[in-house]
């Protein structure tokens, strides 16, 4: 917070999300199934092993990541999905701006995944809740959502500033079907 006077500064080490070890990440609770999540970040990604962005993390092999990455030598916005052994990505979406939102909408069956540049959201994917339920993850402390920075097996050149964090909860009525 006093490198750039009201953002949090995350730096992205050679740590990443999928294996158990410290990597730069601040988050919360996953209170309710409902709700969204939203952040508005800048970074500048050198290389393509350097990600940024926003997780639902329950553990290092069951998670869900939204994050700014480069590929093929331009700036992108990518979904990761992590289940288990599995690791699939979306479709990279251009992204053109360095400040840019990502937003996250939870719901009892589904994640939607956003982000936004010039106030425009754009629909990055989707991801289904019960992959990472504590009953298949095995793990019973419930998904944590927040920020984090990965180099992926370097350090990051540049930091990921995040503006700010914003979390809605609510309740959300289940049908037994």
């Amino acid at each position: 917070l006093t490198e750039r006077k009201g953002f949090l500064r995350l730096k992205g080490n050679k740590n990443n999300l999928r294996i158990s070890s410290q990597v730069a990440f601040v988050g919360l609770r996953q209170k309710e199934m409902g709700g969204s999540v939203e952040t508005e970040m800048e970074f500048i990604p050198t290389t393509p092993n350097e990600e940024a962005g926003i997780t639902i993390f329950q553990s290092d092999n069951y998670h869900y990541d939204l994050f700014i990455t480069i590929r093929n030598g331009k700036k992108v916005a990518i979904l990761r999905k992590t289940v288990g052994d599995m690791s699939v990505e979306s479709a990279a979406v251009p992204v053109s701006n360095n400040l840019i939102r990502l937003k996250i909408i939870l719901g009892p069956k589904k994640y939607t995944f956003l982000i936004s540049e010039k106030h425009k959201w754009i629909e990055v994917g989707t991801a289904l809740t019960n992959l990472i339920s504590t009953e298949i993850a095995m793990v019973w402390s419930g998904a944590l959502i927040g920020m984090y920075s990965s180099g992926n097996g370097s350090m990051c050149k540049n930091p990921a500033d995040f503006n700010w964090f914003d979390a809605h909860f609510k309740q959300v009525k289940l049908s037994p079907f």
